[in-house]
């Protein structure tokens, strides 16, 4: 053992092994990260500073009079320097083991030196992160091991998500069923730190591995939460073990993940947003989700000369990934009033690869219990559709947002609409009306889907009604959003309805009403399914009927808005969300009045 530390232990203030003698032998540290392994700095003053020495520090400061740096910069104790470092590079902590990063040592001449942590810190981190997940799920059920509950999360998500978000692949997740925390290379801990220290080539290998870990466990948490069954370990305790994990997991190499995207990159934050999402979390969901719509932006899939040379499976994961940010864009957009360009042009230019009729399925596996071969596409079918009612409504309303802004500027052009573009919304507005006029037999009744296998049968029934669900109801509520925009502007006229305050109600009411008889009519596990989005939008049809409740004049209208105000009000209830806690109290305002 060495009397003195070498610069790099001294600075992460680790025992070091390394003796300065002229054949120079590296201590172990320094060989396991790959750095320089030297003993240049001069050994400090041991003991408290004296009084004269504190005097000069403090007078001195951290700068000299001409903007050099200090020699007191190179003291031992780098907690001061960590905060000069990069925006870029993030928060610097070598001993909490929630964060890792770069740490900084200044030398006289005041140049930064980059000493990334070693694969080893790395690597025990990681190791760490997994026992504490081992150790966390093994304290909510024993019953349950960590690979037992990672093949049912996946199961359940294959089985009843893939449907409506098929953003994955099932052999890639599938193989990683065993969960074995990755080992990474020296050369994976200098891209973390600074991502331009070596080639990006050197290290795929490293990316894809910890990826793969972590887009499992961000499934599981995504899934977790529809877990809550008899014969499954409970989703509400272990989806936020599974989230936390992810987390901690995706810090670690953050900054290689935003150099070298790929399609798992949007998926594992969307699968967080997801769960946070499902969780109540709309604060922190959102910013999730803003992060995957970033990183999709500096990605460019909008353009499809960004897919030119990809492997054909990671082709169709980014544009599936793309399209399913595009249809969550504008949820958020149109339902929460979060504006993003990516709803926008060139957002909108891609193609969709599923218009292609030699497109072969990539993502399913083929299932032992007899599966068609055309499953995926059934399924690719389903969530086009969906994909197509979200384009079309938006449309609209960007088209109506537009006039109303240069309204705003004083053109008054709100006030002549109706005279001199009397058919404007006729076409487009008709076009959202059909499309879903005619839906495949699997969507239009997915109770007459017979199968030889009746485990199969009952997999695929419920899938479909999970994604007619998933279409209707969204599409009922697309409605409502429409004319109550229109309304707003006094522009009913230009889709059919007459301009008066008591025709509107009505109007609203019959939608109320298409929604209402639909949503009693399905499954409820189909509700339940959907998540936090499919209370949103029923949510939205409840306050709509408030507004007719508290502000329309005819008592029909009124009473009818009642009855369906109740009837929304019961699955809501039953779906169990906060969003139902919300309608329960504003119910009590509108009793009295009612009667």
């Amino acid at each position: 053992m060495s009397l003195r530390a070498c610069d790099g232990c001294r600075v992460r203030k680790v025992r070091c092994d390394g003796v300065p003698t002229p054949e120079h032998i590296p201590c172990f540290h320094c060989r396991t990260s790959g750095t320089a392994c030297k003993f240049e700095q001069a050994p400090k003053k041991r003991g408290p500073k004296s009084k004269s020495r504190r005097s000069v520090a403090s007078a001195a400061g951290p700068h000299t009079a001409h903007g050099t740096s200090s020699p007191l910069a190179n003291y031992d104790d780098t907690s001061s320097l960590t905060t000069s470092a990069s925006p870029l590079l993030g928060p610097v902590s070598p001993v909490d083991g929630r964060t890792w990063g770069p740490t900084v040592s200044t030398a006289t001449t005041g140049s930064r030196v980059f000493t990334p942590s070693g694969a080893a810190d790395l690597n025990d981190k990681i190791e760490n992160i997994h026992q504490d997940l081992v150790r966390s799920l093994a304290a909510v059920d024993s019953n349950w091991s960590l690979s037992a509950t990672v093949e049912r999360c996946i199961n359940v998500y294959m089985e009843v998500i893939f449907g409506i978000r098929p953003i994955v692949c099932e052999a890639r997740i599938r193989s990683n069923l065993c969960l074995k925390p990755p080992r990474l290379s020296a050369e994976f801990s200098f891209l973390s730190c600074s991502s331009r220290s070596v080639s990006l080539s050197t290290v795929p290998g490293a990316l894809e591995e910890i990826r793969s870990y972590t887009l499992v466990i961000a499934l599981c948490a995504g899934t977790a939460y529809l877990l809550s069954t008899p014969d499954g370990p409970n989703g509400a305790l272990i989806g936020p073990i599974f989230l936390h994990a992810s987390h901690e997991m995706l810090h670690l190499y953050e900054y290689a993940d935003i150099e070298c995207p790929d399609a798992s990159s949007l998926v594992i934050r969307m699968f967080q947003a997801g769960a946070l999402h499902t969780d109540s979390k709309l604060r922190p969901s959102w910013h999730l989700f803003g992060a995957a719509l970033r990183l999709g932006e500096q990605m460019q899939l909008h353009d499809p000369r960004s897919l030119q040379g990809l492997d054909p499976l990671e082709v169709r994961l980014r544009v599936m990934a793309f399209r399913t940010l595009r249809i969550s864009a504008r949820y958020h957009r149109d339902l929460e009033n979060h504006p993003l360009s990516i709803c926008d042009p060139p957002w909108s230019a891609l193609t969709s690869m599923d218009a292609e009729s030699d497109v072969p399925p990539m993502m399913m596996t083929p299932s032992p219990m007899g599966m068609p071969p055309e499953y995926e596409s059934q399924n690719l079918v389903a969530f086009s559709l969906s994909e197509k009612v979200w384009i079309a409504a938006s449309d609209i309303l960007v088209d109506l947002e537009c006039f109303a802004r240069l309204d705003r500027r004083g053109t008054s052009i709100i006030s002549t609409l109706s005279e001199s573009h009397r058919d404007y919304f006729i076409e487009p507005y008709s076009a959202f009306l059909s499309v879903l006029d005619h839906l495949p037999q699997f969507l239009h009744s997915p109770d007459s889907v017979e199968l030889p296998d009746p485990a199969a049968t009952a997999i695929q029934r419920r899938n479909f009604w999970i994604q007619r669900t998933n279409l209707l109801v969204q599409y009922h509520c697309l409605r409502m959003l429409i004319l109550n925009r229109f309304a707003q502007h006094g522009l009913t006229t230009m889709i059919g309805v007459q301009s008066t305050d008591a025709m509107i109600a009505l109007r609203k009411t019959e939608i109320a009403h298409d929604m209402n008889a639909f949503i009693t009519s399905v499954p409820f596990d189909s509700l339940q399914v959907n998540g936090e989005a499919c209370v949103t939008k029923i949510r939205y049809m409840g306050a709509t009927l408030l507004e007719v409740i508290h502000q329309v004049q005819a008592p029909q209208v009124v009473n009818r808005a009642n009855s369906l105000f109740s009837s929304l009000l019961d699955i809501l209830t039953k779906l169990d969300s906060r969003a139902s806690d919300e309608l329960v109290n504003e119910s009590y305002i509108v009793a009295e009045p009612v009667r």
